[in-house]
């Protein structure tokens, strides 16, 4: 007498209800992971971006000497282009164009603050669908 060899339908059944089960509790924490990834990819986008706008203010300097980016706003531009406008008490201050070169994802912002040559604070930056907002004492982004 031959013995049959194979599963029966039950053992299958219970098979792919198990991997029903295993999936179900899967995926929420796998586009968890997916989700914090793009998060993260946008903060390091953000922190890319006020890096080349930094580069872009110290070419400046370099090139014209009596440039000092004491304390005053940038505001977004077209393309590449952003514009650099000093605070004065008294009179009108002459805007200053920078060419910030990136090539990673595109940042948008409001408004980025200037004090002593550096990035002192930053409103409406956003990357990728994700606002960023910047802490000023710290120099973190973080993502909503």
């Amino acid at each position: 007498m031959k013995s049959k060899k194979g599963f029966t339908l039950i053992e299958l059944l219970a098979v792919i209800v198990i991997l029903a089960v295993i999936a179900l509790i899967a995926t929420p924490l796998i586009m968890n992971v997916i989700n914090d990834a793009r998060k993260n990819a946008a903060i390091d986008s953000g922190y890319g971006y006020l890096k080349a706008v930094e580069n872009a203010m110290v070419s400046k300097m370099y090139e014209d000497t009596t440039v000092a980016f004491n304390n005053g706003k940038i505001a977004p531009g077209t393309g590449d282009a952003v514009t650099y406008t000093e605070t004065v008490t008294s009179g009108t201050a002459t805007p200053i164009n920078l060419t910030v070169t990136y090539s990673g994802s595109k940042a948008s912002f409001t408004e980025i603050a200037v004090t002593n040559g550096s990035i002192s604070g930053v409103t409406g930056l956003s990357v990728n669908g994700y606002k960023l907002t910047y802490d000023a004492t710290s120099g973190k982004l973080s993502a909503e």
